[in-house]
């Protein structure tokens, strides 16, 4: 049973994890957003904290 919590967490873990880089990455090179949106500076990323929340619960509805 313990087995089978880690395999599905890590399952979701992964899956999170490539859903985020994704998203991440298409937000960053949308020339929309970098014309429209603050830069954070100096890291350079367009996204908010609110951007993450939201993504998060996209894929947690798209896989539910």
């Amino acid at each position: 049973m313990i087995l089978e919590i880690k395999k599905i967490m890590s399952n979701y873990i992964k899956s999170l994890a490539s859903f985020l880089f994704n998203k991440m990455n298409d937000y960053q090179n949308d020339n929309k957003v970098r014309k429209e949106k603050p830069m954070l500076w100096p890291s350079g990323i367009y996204f908010t904290e609110k951007n993450i929340e939201n993504w998060i619960k996209e894929h947690d509805k798209k896989n539910d």
